[in-house]
């Protein structure tokens, strides 16, 4: 025989045996009680501020009502909510981290290729794009410094501003000191001629006149505390508080004439105190600056230029070799281009190809004081102020008159011809200084570079060829301009006639 587990209530038999124990009083009725959660639901159903307990209230009166299937979309809907919150943040680590710990030697190097390839990670990508976005204009020249550059030309903006000395700092108080006190002799006859009339009798306005005349003459702070308090007088007495006073509309206009007055001689006072500071200390403010003319910037230009022309050296030495490993593997290859003058002269001092290149660099440097030497040399500037001078002259009415047409060819030739008279002998002094380069080699010692170098220089500075022959060609063009001036008279004399 088998027994098979069932339900109580699938059998028809059980159901009428619990019927009659009822009905008896065999079996007494368990009283149905309702769950914490259905209590709860049917107590308080309000919403709150959190939100996790207004949906378990809303789960729980679907429940109630028999939405079972709606309750269970809620919550699954919530789970789903809060696990989204937290889906990326299992751990602190970011994205960036991902990426270095799976590329820890950052982008891959193709070796045995030529040029530079590397395939970057998205970190590399994304740091050159910004390099690039970042980046300062790299050009000869910008907008600005071109519009700037124009404006100094003609002198209407100086480039650059430097701290004013005492003497400029005080002499600039002064007249800024000399136009307030104008103001108030202006200020203080403005206010007089509109009050004076609408007052009766003698009144204070009268000695805040005369005070102002004092301070015209004599601007000291005891006249100017004088003034303030004759100020102080008149504008009481003007007031519409006052026994014959002005009305309401006038003293409006007064007021601020009253007003605008005290303010002019308090900045009058304050600056003469500037003024005895700066006297005493001798200490000028750095915000007193002044423009600097085109004429006093030449040494600062040149040591901007010194300066640029290192930054761009370290930019094409950085160039050269990518990371500091790289210029190391360099140097062990034997390629002492990318070392350092203290490398050569101190680690390497022993190594041949070492010192040829140290060699070499002397070389360079030697050859390039005596170009140095050359373009600063007075003779090099005299010749090239005398080409400007020619060119500007080509362009001078005495040229390009249209009435002068006829004479513009011969004189133009002319010209032409000093020019190059000029240039040819630059490049005769230039030639002769190439000779002089030559004879350097890794073998020129000290004092055998030193007489090349004075040498150089007498042809740069002092050579007859070309300091003559621009003494020449000015004394030349001095003559010509005397000569033109003198036939163009006649012209005009005989057009006239």
């Amino acid at each position: 025989m088998s027994f098979k587990h069932g339900k109580f209530s699938d059998s028809a038999v059980l159901r009428s045996l619990e019927k009659i124990a009822f009905e008896k009083g065999l079996v007494k009725e368990e009283k149905i009680t309702k769950s914490a959660e259905q209590l709860v639901a049917e107590r308080d159903l309000s919403s709150s501020n959190n939100l996790s307990q207004d949906i378990i209230k809303l789960c729980a009166g679907l429940r109630r009502s028999g939405l079972n299937k709606h309750a269970e979309e809620v919550e699954r809907n919530y789970v789903n909510y809060k696990r989204a919150q937290t889906l990326y943040e299992v751990s602190k680590e970011k994205g960036e981290d991902l990426v270095d710990f799976a590329h820890p030697e950052g982008g891959h190097v193709l070796d045995d290729v030529e040029g530079k390839h590397k395939v970057m990670t998205i970190l590399e990508r994304q740091q050159a794009m910004k390099k690039v976005v970042n980046k300062e204009p790299t050009g000869k020249l910008s907008v600005a410094q071109a519009i700037r550059a124009v404006k100094n030309i003609f002198a209407a903006d100086p480039v650059d501003k430097r701290k004013m000395t005492k003497h400029e700092y005080l002499d600039f108080l002064r007249k800024d000191l000399s136009k307030t006190v104008s103001q108030i002799t202006y200020q203080a006859l403005g206010v007089y001629n509109f009050v004076e009339p609408l007052l009766t009798g003698q009144n204070d306005n009268d000695a805040m006149k005369a005070t102002a005349t004092e301070v015209a003459s004599k601007p000291t702070i005891a006249n100017l505390n004088k003034l303030l308090a004759n100020v102080s007088a008149a504008r009481a007495e003007a007031s519409p508080t006052w026994y014959g006073g002005l009305n309401a509309e006038d003293w409006s206009v007064a007021s601020g004439q009253y007003s605008t007055l005290t303010a002019t001689i308090n900045s009058a006072i304050q600056k003469i105190k500037d003024i005895d500071e700066v006297t005493a200390s001798g200490e000028v403010p750095d915000t007193a600056t002044v423009a600097i003319k085109p004429e006093e910037l030449e040494s600062r230009i040149e040591t901007q230029k010194a300066e640029k022309q290192k930054v761009r050296e370290q930019a094409r030495a950085k160039k050269k070799f990518e990371t500091e490993e790289q210029r190391q593997d360099k140097l062990e290859e034997g390629d002492f281009s990318v070392a350092t003058d203290q490398e050569l002269t101190s680690t390497y001092r022993d190594v041949p190809a070492a010192q040829e290149e140290w060699k070499k660099r002397n070389i360079n440097k030697r050859k390039g004081d005596l170009n140095a030497a050359y373009k600063g040399s007075t003779g090099l500037k005299n010749a090239d102020a005398v080409i400007r001078e020619l060119n500007l002259y080509k362009n001078s009415p005495d040229i390009i008159n249209p009435d002068y047409q006829k004479y513009k060819s011969a004189r133009l030739k002319w010209l032409d011809g000093k020019i190059s008279q000029v240039n040819s002998a630059k490049s005769g002094a230039s030639s002769q200084l190439e000779s002089y380069k030559e004879m350097i080699d890794g073998d020129t010692t000290n004092e055998e570079f030193n007489k090349i170098f004075q040498d150089s220089r007498t042809i740069s500075n002092e050579s007859s060829n070309l300091m003559m022959t621009s003494a020449s060609v000015k004394s030349a063009l001095e003559k010509f301009k005397g000569t033109i001036a003198n036939e163009n008279s006649k012209i005009d004399a005989t057009k006239k006639a």
